[in-house]
């Protein structure tokens, strides 16, 4: 059956960075928290709100990441029942395709490994779901990001 992580990876994608696997980590923690049985694209964002390097990139759009965490809680309600323990949580059609969106983001970029940045990045490529429709509402926009790279 493999680690979470291993079970995740696509043919073609490059692995996580340890930061990355941190977020995945969080992402994974904060649907079991929720009472979700899937990783959407919102745990991801959950996830990375939790790297400094994110919490840096969001401060550039004059936005802290505790008012997007709040913003989630409220979209997203709590499921109502509890995840087993022994249960894996799978990722959600879209966020697989962030993952990939991601991978092939951090290969053109001539990187190794898929870094944190690179799954927002694959969030707004996405251009779907919870956390892409939760990034716009900030203002958050994929060439409004590369524009401050």
């Amino acid at each position: 059956m493999g680690t979470p992580q291993e079970r995740e990876k696509t043919p073609n994608q490059l692995p996580f960075s340890e930061s990355t696997r941190q977020v995945m980590t969080f992402a994974k923690e904060e649907a079991r928290r929720r009472n979700h049985h899937y990783i959407g694209t919102e745990h991801l964002l959950a996830g990375l709100i939790q790297k400094q390097p994110i919490k840096n990139e969001l401060s550039k759009f004059i936005i802290d990441s505790n008012q997007i965490k709040s913003t989630i809680e409220s979209i997203i309600g709590p499921g109502a029942i509890p995840v087993p323990v022994d249960k894996e949580i799978e990722l959600t059609p879209r966020s697989q395709r962030v993952i990939d969106f991601a991978s092939d983001e951090a290969r053109n970029a001539g990187r190794q490994k898929i870094k944190p940045q690179d799954l927002l990045t694959g969030i707004l490529i996405e251009g779907e779901g919870v956390a892409f429709g939760l990034l716009g509402r900030y203002g958050i926009t994929l060439r409004k990001l590369r524009r401050l790279k």
